[in-house]
């Protein structure tokens, strides 16, 4: 098959909400019999004659390009996306490096690609514009779940015309972006439904799936992925579902990588691929569909069956595990028992569970909470808490952290930490805490009545959006279930009169969670357009010859690019916090806090507008990339402080034309007669 068209692969960050082993690491990087699922995928788009491949990374570059090996007679180029431009941005992006006319938009979590010439087949005859490949009724990984899970279907193929419908910058989702603008102007869009299961994962039970079906198709068919063999003469190409290694002599069924021990009285029932170096112990008994990873050691008596181990996994005598996948160096002691689980590394705190047990007394003792249980928290017997209260409280704190942790609390966390535009999230809940403690004698004279039905209601309701979130594959559903959580639990433990007092602390504690990605979609071009025209005429006003070309500013013949990450997004975010705070802490009216706190967005924008105008100027003086730099990341931080100044130069302009409640003395009228 002749194929005049390159294939684009994305590549995504470790995980975007619900799938625990995507938490650990990108899907691309999930090994199969010895290699990663982005390498049998390049094999497989090499062996079906494409020549241009690629691969659009919006997580760590470096490790995707380390576990990658060029295939003979095919040309792997990457591209980081550094800021979040949506599959259907990748796709226009990817394009510059190609000038081929149909492009194959595939995702990495795609064990294999069937032939495609059906597919192109399909395409041609029906004069389309886009066409969709869905996948087969009744398998793992189909339609519904594509569509929640992904975002995406398995691989779309497309011609480069339609690129004219998406921007050159910003974000633009393929599906929710694309796709309605391409049928608004009368595209053509044709669906290809899959006969044969491609072993797309998500989760670890897709992937486990996806394993297992293709393993036993490579057994049972062996069908060519190209329509014929002898038309490709690329190196490596596979010509079976899976090129697992050699088969063992007389054992077609089960493939072996390097050095591999299997003891006489071991027995093996594939299909099963043992990568290098694997050592079986005796009497054990291994039932595919099952892939033991490089250096995989199966004690005496084992039995595992339908399981895929990653590398290093040491599985110790008579243990019994049955559809389950085990990672990196995960060991499995003596007579252990896995049925149907995610099995992930051991952490020190499983491992030393004395020493943390210790650490945990004394973090207690140092902080006076070895007396709960006692008596009462406090020392001046105006307790706001009983012991059952407290002892409550922690009960439902601990199942809490345990229920949301992995993923949705992990995967938050993650966001916020390697994320500029919302690291401010981070302080938010430590803010609410001091905010109590500060208030800590105005709290005490509210009398503690739990509410109990009124607190399982907003539970319900809590884990409503949280199911709604996970049915529909959207973090934000998740997050905010974690706050409305939180909610529920304090209105449950506490009282609604409580709860009522502390409103504003608890609204406020919405600024931990990151934006939707839609919102953050429809915000980002516009505010970066803003950000460029805004500085641009600061910069005319102040006599300079300035000229904006899209989102670059030539300034005396030197072009300053306004990146996605200077839109002000970020600023915006941060001053929320700031301005949020200011009005917990400040004795003012309501409706002078709700000023401060919308004031936030103007003067973030002002002030990006005018850290963009200074590094401008500052750009054009200084040459060295590494001075540049410093001066960029400090004109960020010069803003806090003038942020705080206008704030308070906002409350001094509204303490002068509003007088407060103090200033309003009573005065006497005396009427003589």
């Amino acid at each position: 098959m002749s194929c005049d068209l390159s294939a684009v692969v994305l590549v995504g960050i470790p995980d975007f909400g619900r799938y625990t082993l995507r938490s650990l690491l990108p899907q691309a990087l999930w090994p199969v019999g010895g290699k990663t699922i982005i390498q049998w995928l390049i094999e497989d788009l090499a062996g079906q004659g494409i020549q241009q491949v690629i691969i659009c990374v919006g997580g760590d570059l470096d490790s995707i390009q380390s576990s990658v090996t060029e295939p003979e007679g095919i040309e792997i180029s990457f591209l980081s996306q550094e800021f979040e431009r949506g599959s259907a941005g990748c796709l226009f992006d990817a394009a510059q490096k190609t000038g081929d006319d149909r492009l194959l938009l595939c995702q990495s979590n795609l064990i294999r690609i069937p032939d495609l010439s059906g597919l192109i087949e399909t395409h041609e005859k029906a004069g389309a514009d886009v066409t969709m490949a869905l996948c087969p009724d009744g398998t793992s990984g189909g339609q519904a779940d594509d569509m929640a899970a992904g975002g995406l279907t398995p691989f779309v193929l497309c011609n480069r015309a339609i690129l004219e419908t998406v921007p050159s910058e910003g974000y633009c989702d393929f599906n929710e972006a694309l796709l309605p603008q391409l049928i608004r102007e009368g595209r053509k869009v044709h669906s290809f439904r899959l006969t044969e299961p491609i072993g797309n994962s998500y989760g670890w039970q897709s992937y486990l799936d996806g394993v297992g079906r293709l393993l036993e198709l490579s057994v049972t068919k062996r069908p060519s992925l190209r329509s014929n063999p002898s038309e490709s003469n690329v190196a490596g190409c596979r010509s079976s579902p899976l090129d697992l290694g050699d088969p063992i002599i007389d054992r077609p069924d089960v493939w072996a990588g390097r050095e591999v021990e299997i003891h006489q009285t071991a027995q093996i029932i594939g299909p099963v691929v043992l990568s290098d170096q694997v050592r079986i112990a005796e009497k054990s008994v291994i039932i595919g569909p099952c892939v033991l990873g490089p250096n995989t050691t199966v004690g005496t008596g084992s039995v595992i069956s339908g399981s895929v181990t990653w590398n290093g996994v040491g599985i110790e005598s008579n243990c019994r595990i049955a559809n389950s996948v085990l990672t990196h160096q995960v060991h499995v002691g003596r007579e252990s028992i896995i049925e149907e689980q995610l099995v992930l590394r051991q952490s020190a705190l499983e491992k030393h569970p004395k020493e943390v047990t210790r650490m945990v007394d004394k973090l207690k003792e140092s902080l006076g909470l070895d007396r709960i249980g006692k008596g009462s928290v406090f020392e001046d017997g105006k307790s706001i808490l009983t012991r059952t209260m407290i002892a409550g409280l922690l009960l439902v704190t601990v199942a809490f952290v345990w229920a949301y942790w992995n993923p949705t609390l992990a995967t938050l966390w993650a966001r916020l930490t390697q994320s500029d535009e919302y690291s401010s999230g981070l302080l938010v809940p430590l803010i609410a805490i001091y905010v109590v403690w500060i208030r800590r004698e105005e709290l005490r004279a509210v009398p503690i009545v739990p509410a109990l039905g009124l607190g399982l209601l907003a539970f319900a309701v809590a884990q409503a959006a949280r199911f709604v979130g996970l049915y529909l594959g959207m973090d934000s559903g998740e997050n905010l279930s974690v706050i409305l959580t939180v909610w529920a639990i304090l209105l449950m433990l506490l009282g609604w009169r409580m709860i009522w007092k502390i409103k504003a602390i608890l609204l406020f504690l919405l600024l931990t969670l990151p934006l939707p990605g839609q919102v953050q979609g429809w915000i980002t071009l516009p505010l970066q357009r803003w950000a460029t025209s805004s500085a641009v005429f600061s910069l005319e006003a102040m006599g300079y010859a300035v000229q904006q070309q899209g989102n670059i500013i030539d300034i005396n013949g030197t072009q300053v690019g306004v990146a996605e990450a200077c839109n002000g997004l970020r600023m915006v975010t941060a001053f929320f916090v700031i301005a949020g705070f200011v009005a917990l802490i400040i004795r003012r009216s309501a409706w002078q806090k709700i000023v401060i706190f919308v004031s936030s967005v103007p003067i973030a924008l002002i002030c990006n507008t005018i850290r963009l105008a200074i590094t401008t100027i500052a750009f054009t003086m200084i040459q060295a990339t590494t001075w540049e730099k410093a001066f960029h990341d400090f004109g960020g931080l010069a803003m806090m402080p003038l942020a705080l100044a206008m704030i308070v130069a906002e409350l001094w302009i509204l303490s002068r034309i509003v007088m407060s409640d103090s200033d309003r003395r009573p005065e006497t009228i005396v009427i003589r007669r």
